[in-house]
């Protein structure tokens, strides 16, 4: 596991991404009918595949859970930043694909790219209209529109209004939005 988050909103599913080219959504949940106490249960509902055997393309890096909308969260792989929505069509490729995954370019909403920079970091503000991104040196502020991720084109929702150079001579290893 290379990182994890909780959802902000629903504290019972967890994402995990790992180098083995997955991210995993994780149900999880107390069962506290055991007499010596309590027991983690977990399940597996959703399996995301980076595509990465199939397209060259980099293997998931980071996992970030929108902060007000609970079924919403981006994928970083290599310079993209993917948009996943948990949707009853996505639970239905899940089903058809089982444990080989959901390819992510089935499954994102909408992309946010930095052609030819690996994303290294992410973050929302508060009310989640705006995603900041890391890459290179470079910081990149984005608008995220919930409504055009939610509709039928794949390229709408998000849009780059800020781009600066924030480091001169060192990489962005890391970036959050102070609102």
């Amino acid at each position: 596991v290379t990182d994890l988050q909780f959802c902000p909103l629903i504290n019972s599913l967890m994402g995990t991404i790992s180098q083995d080219g997955f991210a995993i959504i994780w149900e999880l949940k107390l069962d506290e009918t055991i007499a010596s106490g309590s027991k983690l249960l977990f399940r597996e509902t959703l399996r995301i595949r980076s595509n990465s055997e199939d397209s060259g393309s980099e293997c998931f890096s980071r996992i970030k859970w929108h902060p007000k909308f609970e079924r919403l969260f981006a994928l970083v792989h290599g310079d993209t930043v993917s948009f996943v929505e948990l949707s009853s069509s996505l639970w239905n490729l899940q089903k058809r694909n089982g444990e080989a995954g959901t390819p992510i370019s089935e499954a994102r909403g909408g992309i946010a790219q930095s052609f030819g920079e690996a994303v290294t970091s992410i973050d929302f503000n508060d009310d989640g209209t705006k995603l900041v991104t890391g890459s290179g040196m470079k910081v990149k502020i984005w608008a995220v529109d919930i409504q055009k991720l939610n509709g039928d084109s794949r390229n709408d929702g998000i849009t780059q209004i800020y781009s600066f150079v924030a480091h001169s001579g060192g990489l962005v290893s890391h970036v959050f939005y102070v609102s």
